[in-house]
């Protein structure tokens, strides 16, 4: 499927979705757009129905000249799941796209089934000079202060698991229990 658009809360946001099967949403991080995964949608697309789409002010979606929140990036994805008819999906977050897919899962949590979180924060820190890089030391709540690592973070429902492989980014799709 091409490039799609849809009216989510009174602005475009442009979509698209490859494959066929359990729908897994790529959320791409600040200053970047659904082209984020190139690399590994083509793969995810073999098994999953993979939506991508352009966060607002971002690519191809568009750029209402307001201040931007992590509710109202969460509550965008909301109506896409909705315009789609998508009731629970696996969600991928890149960077602050984990920050966004965090919001969503606090707010809708029974519309996600696993999480995946690459290289993100749970929320902007006030002073980036003393931010930290912590490999090993994870708090697994939603309520953690950062959240900073090598490897996606990933959770299933019922608990979350580090996955890390020399410094290289994996991911994986859990299965269902």
């Amino acid at each position: 499927m091409g490039e799609c658009f849809v009216d989510v809360n009174g602005i475009n946001l442009c979509y698209r979705i490859d494959g066929e099967g359990d729908p897994i949403v790529e959320i791409h991080g600040f200053g970047s757009k659904k082209e984020s995964f190139m690399a590994q949608t083509p793969v995810l697309s073999k098994q999953f129905k993979v939506i991508s789409f352009d966060n607002r002010g971002s690519g191809k979606s568009e750029r209402p000249n307001t201040l931007y929140s992590m509710d109202m990036f969460a509550d965008d994805l909301k109506g896409l799941l909705d315009y789609l008819k998508i009731k629970k999906t696996h969600i991928i977050g890149l960077s602050m796209g984990g920050m966004i897919a965090l919001t969503f899962i606090s707010k809708y949590p029974k519309q996600v089934n696993k999480l995946v979180l690459i290289n993100t924060l749970t929320k902007l820190p006030n002073k980036f000079e003393t931010m930290r890089t912590q490999n090993t030391n994870y708090n697994y709540s939603i309520g953690w202060k950062m959240l900073a690592g090598r490897g996606p973070i990933i959770y299933e429902q019922g608990g979350w698991i580090n996955q890390t492989n020399g410094g290289r980014i994996c991911i994986q799709i859990l299965p269902k229990r």
